[in-house]
Parts: C-alpha cells; sequence; structure tokens
C-alpha cells in the first residue's frame, strides 16, 4: 500500500500520489511535494519544531482519525428540530423534550442490478425504519422546511399533531396546486363529531346548528303527525309511514324532512371531498394568525385533536333529540 496514502501536502493541499517527487523534513518527518519544499525552502512546520506541537505521522494519524469519527457521528446523529439535542439515528422520539423524530431516509446509492424486492416494503433505494415516513398511499413526508403556501411544513406537523402523516402530503399537493379535493372517510361519514375533533369551530358550529334544527323538526313531526295515530307497541317504519294522515299539512312536512336529509347528506358529500382542503385552509390561516407562532408549544396546543370536543358535539345532538322529545310530547 502507498505509505502516504490519504495525506495532503500542507503546501499545496493536494493529495499525494504515488507518481509524486516526496520529500520529507528531516527534524519532523511531515512530507511535502518536492517542488513545493524548494519553494518554500523549508519545512512548512519549522515555526512548530521543538514545540510540543510539531508535526508527527502519530499526531497526524490520530487527528485524521478523529476527524472521521466526528464526521461519521455527525452523520448518523439526528438533531432534535424543536430543542436541537442529538439523538441515536433511529430514535423515534427525542430524548430531550420527547417531540417525534422524522424518519430518516436510508437509500442506496444505486439499484441492484435486476431489480427484485425490498424486504421492508416497496422498492429498492429504500429503507424504512418500524415507524414508516410515508402515509397510507405511499406519498413521501415533506420536509419541516417546505413551504406550504406561507406556512412551513414543520409548522403545520406542529399544528395538525395527531396522524400527520396522513395529511401533510396531502397539504403539499394542496400547497402545490396539484390537488384540490380527496375523500376523507370519518368527515364524511363522522362530519360534525370530526369537525370538533380537529378543531374546526366555525364549520362544526354550523354543522352543529344545523342537525340540532333537523333533530328538532323531525322531533315535532314525530309526535304531532305519527304519535297519536300508532297505537301502542312497537311499529316499523313502513307502519309510521303507512299510517300517516294523508293530509296536506303532513304531506308538507314530508317535503320538508325530505330536503332536510338531503341537505345533512350533501354536506357530508361536501366535507368528504373537500374536507381535506377546509382543514389545510383553516390550519394556515391559524399559524399564520398565531401570536406564538415560533412556539411549538403554542401550534400544538391550537391545533392538534380534541376528543373531548368530538364527545361534546355528539352529546349536544343526543340531548338535542331527547329534550326535543320530551317538549313536544307534551305541547
Amino acid at each position: 500500500m502507498f505509505f502516504y496514502e490519504g495525506y495532503s501536502c500542507p503546501v499545496c493541499k493536494k493529495p499525494f500520489t504515488e507518481s509524486d517527487d516526496i520529500v520529507t523534513c528531516p527534524d519532523c518527518g511531515a512530507p511535502h511535494h518536492r517542488g513545493c519544499w524548494q519553494q518554500e525552502n523549508r519545512c512548512f512546520y519549522a515555526e512548530l519544531h521543538g514545540t510540543d506541537r510539531q508535526w508527527s505521522r502519530e499526531k497526524h494519524e490520530a487527528e485524521k482519525a478523529t476527524a472521521e469519527n466526528r464526521e461519521t457521528e455527525n452523520r448518523d446523529t439526528v438533531f432534535c428540530p424543536h430543542c436541537g439535542r442529538s439523538n441515536s439515528p433511529f430514535a423515534e422520539f427525542c430524548s430531550g423534550c420527547g417531540q417525534p423524530l422524522q424518519a430518516r431516509s436510508w437509500g442506496y446509492q444505486s439499484p441492484p442490478q435486476g431489480g427484485g424486492f425490498s424486504p421492508f416494503g416497496g422498492t429498492y433505494r429504500e429503507y424504512r425504519p418500524f415507524r414508516q415516513a410515508t402515509s397510507p398511499d405511499g406519498v413521501e413526508m415533506p420536509d419541516d422546511n417546505v413551504d406550504m403556501g406561507g406556512v412551513t411544513a414543520g409548522e403545520m406537523r406542529q399544528f395538525v399533531g395527531q396522524n400527520g402523516r396522513y395529511y401533510l402530503p396531502r397539504f403539499l399537493k394542496f400547497a402545490q396546486k396539484n390537488s384540490h379535493a380527496g375523500w376523507n372517510w370519518a368527515a364524511f361519514l363522522l362530519t360534525p363529531y370530526w369537525l370538533w375533533f380537529r378543531k374546526q369551530y366555525f364549520a362544526g358550529a354550523l354543522v352543529l346548528i344545523f342537525q340540532t334544527l333537523r333533530t328538532a323538526l323531525s322531533s315535532y313531526f314525530l309526535y304531532k303527525y305519527v304519535g297519536f295515530s300508532v297505537s301502542a307497541g312497537s311499529v316499523s317504519v313502513l307502519d309510521l309511514v303507512q299510517r300517516l294522515p294523508n293530509t296536506a299539512a303532513t304531506n308538507r312536512w314530508l317535503i320538508v324532512l325530505q330536503v332536510l336529509l338531503l341537505v345533512s347528506l350533501t354536506i357530508r358529500i361536501v366535507f368528504g371531498v373537500f374536507g381535506n382542503r377546509f382543514y389545510y385552509a383553516s390550519a394556515k390561516r391559524r399559524i399564520r394568525r398565531s401570536p406564538m407562532r415560533n412556539s411549538a408549544d403554542a401550534l400544538a396546543a391550537s391545533g392538534g385533536v380534541s376528543f373531548g370536543l368530538g364527545a361534546a358535539a355528539y352529546i349536544v345532538l343526543y340531548l338535542a333529540g331527547v329534550f326535543c322529545g320530551i317538549l313536544f310530547m307534551y305541547i
């Protein structure tokens, strides 16, 4: 092996090769290109001769090994974007502040010839830790510094909180104008509860008011036009419809209730298709207006999720049905 492999001339800073004409200092042994030695007419480290800082091969090897170890350590270390503490490359949460860390992408420089399958799922050039940094549709999570229409992906991740791996890739598509709609089953099936769960107060209040009004009108119709014409005992919906009095008032109420049912279904479909888009716009607006936008804790508290608000919305609709039933029973 070349004796000076990995060494560089201290004058020109160029690495030595086997074809170079190399001379060494008779006092410290530092290697130089012959032309560089003649140019300086002395050892580059001459001023350090006779001191504890004098160049030596052993000291140089030790400094080189330390630099390589430091480079490897910095390359493998994951730094928390919130508190700056260094963490293991496989850490999922910061050991200092407990915030989740973005999963790293471990990729090969080139895919193997002939293709094949990856034992970790997906394709080659990927390594996915146990907590995968991909959304269910395979879209990669955006970097925290990516712009999302005036807010960063990191700010959006802090605001969204739970299930950010689902929302952030979709929000990125909205920011890049690559998409305007999607489908969210939770927003479709549980519209008022999903809105309050995600702290979308304005839309949640409007939907909750509409659902409460629909419950009140349905209860009024039930006890005014159905209750007195049904004999005691359990009956089916078909029996209720067949026993309805065939009057103009009843027909008008049936039309009103059918319209309310159609509007309710339309609301669910709209939020099923555009719920993610509405949530993105709401989150972006609230992050921009936040007086403590630079605080991760403040963004997490302002956004995130609330099981309590979702449960409260359900209780409100349930109690509205019970109250209206009791009220109209005695009117």
